[in-house]
Protein backbone atom coordinates (compact mmCIF):
# COMPACT_ATOMS: atom_id res chain seq x y z
CA UNK A 1 0.00 0.00 0.00
CA UNK A 2 2.65 2.49 0.74
CA UNK A 3 4.27 1.89 -2.63
CA UNK A 4 1.02 2.45 -4.40
CA UNK A 5 0.56 5.53 -2.45
CA UNK A 6 4.02 6.69 -3.39
CA UNK A 7 3.36 5.98 -7.02
CA UNK A 8 0.05 7.73 -6.90
CA UNK A 9 1.59 10.63 -5.10
CA UNK A 10 4.52 10.77 -7.55
CA UNK A 11 2.30 10.82 -10.59
CA UNK A 12 0.66 14.09 -9.85
CA UNK A 13 4.02 15.71 -9.27
CA UNK A 14 5.26 14.61 -12.67
CA UNK A 15 2.12 15.90 -14.31
CA UNK A 16 2.42 19.04 -12.29
CA UNK A 17 5.91 19.61 -13.69
CA UNK A 18 4.71 19.44 -17.30
CA UNK A 19 1.98 21.96 -16.67
CA UNK A 20 4.52 24.29 -15.09
CA UNK A 21 6.66 24.43 -18.40
CA UNK A 22 3.84 25.34 -20.84
CA UNK A 23 3.43 29.00 -19.83
CA UNK A 24 7.09 29.64 -20.75
CA UNK A 25 6.65 28.14 -24.20
CA UNK A 26 3.56 30.24 -24.78
CA UNK A 27 5.38 33.39 -23.83
CA UNK A 28 8.30 32.54 -26.15
CA UNK A 29 5.94 31.90 -29.04
CA UNK A 30 4.23 35.18 -28.42
CA UNK A 31 7.57 36.99 -28.40
CA UNK A 32 8.63 35.36 -31.64
CA UNK A 33 5.34 36.27 -33.22
CA UNK A 34 5.64 39.83 -31.97
CA UNK A 35 9.21 40.06 -33.28
CA UNK A 36 8.13 38.68 -36.65
CA UNK A 37 5.43 41.27 -36.88
CA UNK A 38 7.91 44.02 -35.93
CA UNK A 39 10.35 42.87 -38.60
CA UNK A 40 7.53 42.84 -41.12
CA UNK A 41 6.56 46.35 -40.14
CA UNK A 42 10.14 47.55 -40.43
CA UNK A 43 10.46 45.92 -43.84
CA UNK A 44 7.29 47.62 -45.00
CA UNK A 45 8.60 50.93 -43.63
CA UNK A 46 11.90 50.50 -45.50
CA UNK A 47 10.04 49.70 -48.71
CA UNK A 48 7.87 52.77 -48.25
CA UNK A 49 10.91 54.98 -47.57
CA UNK A 50 12.59 53.59 -50.69
CA UNK A 51 9.51 54.30 -52.78
CA UNK A 52 9.36 57.83 -51.38
CA UNK A 53 13.04 58.37 -52.14
CA UNK A 54 12.54 57.11 -55.68
CA UNK A 55 9.60 59.47 -56.12
CA UNK A 56 11.64 62.42 -54.80
CA UNK A 57 14.56 61.53 -57.09
CA UNK A 58 12.18 61.40 -60.06
CA UNK A 59 10.78 64.84 -59.24
CA UNK A 60 14.27 66.35 -58.80
CA UNK A 61 15.46 64.78 -62.06
CA UNK A 62 12.44 66.21 -63.88
CA UNK A 63 13.10 69.67 -62.45
CA UNK A 64 16.75 69.50 -63.48
CA UNK A 65 15.77 68.38 -66.99
CA UNK A 66 13.30 71.24 -67.30
CA UNK A 67 15.89 73.69 -65.99
CA UNK A 68 18.46 72.45 -68.50
CA UNK A 69 16.08 72.68 -71.42
CA UNK A 70 15.05 76.16 -70.31
CA UNK A 71 18.69 77.26 -70.13
CA UNK A 72 19.35 75.82 -73.57
CA UNK A 73 16.33 77.50 -75.08
CA UNK A 74 17.38 80.81 -73.49
CA UNK A 75 20.95 80.55 -74.76
CA UNK A 76 19.95 79.56 -78.28
CA UNK A 77 18.68 83.00 -79.36
CA UNK A 78 22.06 84.54 -78.45
CA UNK A 79 23.65 82.78 -81.42
CA UNK A 80 21.08 84.19 -83.80
CA UNK A 81 21.96 87.88 -83.31
CA UNK A 82 25.62 86.98 -83.81
CA UNK A 83 24.73 85.49 -87.19
CA UNK A 84 22.71 88.56 -88.08
CA UNK A 85 25.46 90.92 -86.93
CA UNK A 86 27.88 89.25 -89.33
CA UNK A 87 25.72 90.02 -92.36
CA UNK A 88 26.77 93.72 -92.59
CA UNK A 89 30.37 92.54 -93.06
CA UNK A 90 29.27 90.79 -96.25
CA UNK A 91 27.24 93.79 -97.36
CA UNK A 92 30.34 95.98 -97.06
CA UNK A 93 32.08 94.14 -99.87
CA UNK A 94 30.91 96.66 -102.52
CA UNK A 95 32.97 99.34 -100.76
CA UNK A 96 36.08 97.27 -101.43
CA UNK A 97 35.41 97.17 -105.18
CA UNK A 98 35.92 100.88 -105.70
CA UNK A 99 37.30 102.66 -108.77
CA UNK A 100 40.85 101.67 -109.69
CA UNK A 101 43.68 103.57 -108.00
CA UNK A 102 45.10 106.54 -109.89
CA UNK A 103 47.99 105.65 -112.22
CA UNK A 104 51.23 106.71 -110.57
CA UNK A 105 54.99 106.46 -110.80
CA UNK A 106 57.93 107.74 -108.74
CA UNK A 107 58.32 110.85 -110.93
CA UNK A 108 54.91 111.10 -112.66
CA UNK A 109 54.08 111.62 -116.34
CA UNK A 110 52.39 114.62 -118.00
CA UNK A 111 51.34 115.63 -121.52
CA UNK A 112 50.87 119.27 -122.57
CA UNK A 113 47.85 119.18 -124.86
CA UNK A 114 47.52 122.85 -125.88
CA UNK A 115 48.98 126.33 -125.31
CA UNK A 116 46.77 129.32 -126.13
CA UNK A 117 47.62 133.04 -125.70
CA UNK A 118 45.05 134.99 -123.70
CA UNK A 119 44.56 138.77 -124.15
CA UNK A 120 45.60 141.21 -126.86
CA UNK A 121 48.72 142.62 -125.25
CA UNK A 122 52.05 140.91 -125.73
CA UNK A 123 53.66 142.52 -122.68
CA UNK A 124 52.68 140.55 -119.61
CA UNK A 125 50.16 138.52 -121.59
CA UNK A 126 48.91 135.21 -120.30
CA UNK A 127 49.11 131.74 -121.76
CA UNK A 128 46.40 129.16 -121.09
CA UNK A 129 47.55 125.55 -120.93
CA UNK A 130 45.62 122.30 -120.95
CA UNK A 131 47.57 119.37 -119.58
CA UNK A 132 46.91 115.69 -118.92
CA UNK A 133 48.53 114.16 -115.86
CA UNK A 134 48.86 110.62 -117.18
CA UNK A 135 50.53 109.38 -113.98
CA UNK A 136 50.62 111.19 -110.68
CA UNK A 137 53.74 111.13 -108.50
CA UNK A 138 53.64 108.35 -105.94
CA UNK A 139 54.05 109.91 -102.52
CA UNK A 140 54.02 113.65 -101.84
CA UNK A 141 55.92 115.01 -104.85
CA UNK A 142 55.17 118.21 -106.76
CA UNK A 143 54.55 118.90 -110.46
CA UNK A 144 55.53 122.31 -111.87
CA UNK A 145 55.23 124.03 -115.26
CA UNK A 146 58.45 125.69 -116.41
CA UNK A 147 59.24 128.20 -119.11
CA UNK A 148 62.70 127.41 -120.47
CA UNK A 149 64.17 130.55 -122.08
CA UNK A 150 67.36 130.57 -124.14
CA UNK A 151 69.79 133.37 -123.29
CA UNK A 152 71.45 135.54 -125.92
CA UNK A 153 74.93 134.75 -124.67
CA UNK A 154 74.18 131.05 -124.47
CA UNK A 155 72.60 128.79 -121.96
CA UNK A 156 69.04 128.40 -120.69
CA UNK A 157 67.17 129.56 -117.62
CA UNK A 158 64.24 127.63 -116.19
CA UNK A 159 61.51 129.81 -114.74
CA UNK A 160 59.16 127.99 -112.34
CA UNK A 161 55.74 129.30 -113.40
CA UNK A 162 52.96 127.42 -111.62
CA UNK A 163 52.31 124.22 -109.71
CA UNK A 164 49.94 121.53 -110.95
CA UNK A 165 47.86 119.28 -108.74
CA UNK A 166 49.48 115.91 -108.14
CA UNK A 167 46.37 114.14 -109.38
CA UNK A 168 45.86 112.17 -112.56
CA UNK A 169 43.55 113.56 -115.24
CA UNK A 170 43.01 116.76 -117.23
CA UNK A 171 44.00 120.10 -115.70
CA UNK A 172 44.05 123.73 -116.81
CA UNK A 173 46.79 126.19 -115.89
CA UNK A 174 47.91 129.72 -116.75
CA UNK A 175 51.43 131.02 -117.33
CA UNK A 176 52.51 134.68 -117.40
CA UNK A 177 55.01 135.79 -120.08
CA UNK A 178 57.40 138.35 -118.56
CA UNK A 179 58.21 141.25 -120.91
CA UNK A 180 58.13 139.25 -124.14
CA UNK A 181 59.19 140.80 -127.45
CA UNK A 182 58.16 139.86 -130.94
CA UNK A 183 59.84 136.74 -132.17
CA UNK A 184 61.06 135.60 -128.77
CA UNK A 185 60.23 132.06 -127.87
CA UNK A 186 60.23 129.75 -124.89
CA UNK A 187 59.64 126.08 -124.30
CA UNK A 188 56.96 125.04 -121.84
CA UNK A 189 57.53 121.79 -119.96
CA UNK A 190 56.62 120.01 -116.73
CA UNK A 191 59.11 118.76 -114.13
CA UNK A 192 58.63 116.85 -110.88
CA UNK A 193 60.21 117.37 -107.47
CA UNK A 194 60.46 114.86 -104.61
CA UNK A 195 62.66 116.38 -101.89
CA UNK A 196 62.36 119.29 -99.46
CA UNK A 197 65.44 120.95 -100.99
CA UNK A 198 63.79 120.85 -104.43
CA UNK A 199 60.53 122.23 -102.97
CA UNK A 200 62.44 125.16 -101.44
CA UNK A 201 64.23 125.93 -104.70
CA UNK A 202 60.88 125.89 -106.58
CA UNK A 203 59.35 128.44 -104.20
CA UNK A 204 62.36 130.76 -104.45
CA UNK A 205 62.45 130.39 -108.25
CA UNK A 206 58.76 131.26 -108.56
CA UNK A 207 59.07 134.24 -106.19
CA UNK A 208 61.92 135.64 -108.35
CA UNK A 209 60.11 135.23 -111.68
CA UNK A 210 61.19 138.17 -113.86
CA UNK A 211 64.19 138.96 -111.63
CA UNK A 212 67.17 138.57 -113.97
CA UNK A 213 69.67 138.85 -111.10
CA UNK A 214 68.40 135.50 -109.83
CA UNK A 215 68.84 133.78 -113.21
CA UNK A 216 72.20 132.44 -112.10
CA UNK A 217 70.32 130.14 -109.69
CA UNK A 218 68.13 128.60 -112.40
CA UNK A 219 70.49 127.65 -115.15
CA UNK A 220 69.24 124.04 -114.83
CA UNK A 221 66.36 122.13 -113.22
CA UNK A 222 68.30 121.86 -109.97
CA UNK A 223 67.85 118.07 -109.73
CA UNK A 224 64.19 117.95 -110.84
CA UNK A 225 63.03 115.38 -113.42
CA UNK A 226 61.46 116.53 -116.68
CA UNK A 227 58.25 114.50 -117.11
CA UNK A 228 56.75 116.02 -120.29
CA UNK A 229 57.85 116.77 -123.79
CA UNK A 230 58.50 120.51 -124.31
CA UNK A 231 56.04 122.64 -126.30
CA UNK A 232 57.54 125.71 -128.06
CA UNK A 233 55.63 128.99 -127.84
CA UNK A 234 56.62 132.15 -129.78
CA UNK A 235 55.47 135.71 -129.22
CA UNK A 236 53.87 137.19 -132.33
CA UNK A 237 53.81 140.83 -131.31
Amino acid sequence: MPENENQEKGSPRAEGDVRADKPDEDRFDKRVDSLTKSVGGITALVVAVGALAAAIFGVVHELISQSGSSTHSTAAPSTHPATVSNSPTVSQSPTVSQSPAEPQSPTGEVKILSVTPVGGSCAGSTLSLEVDVVKRISGSGQLWIFAAVSLTGGGTVYDAKTELSNKSGLQAATVMRINPTRGTSRELLVASANSSAEFTWLQQNNQNDGNSSWDVNRRDLHGLTQVSSPVKETSTC
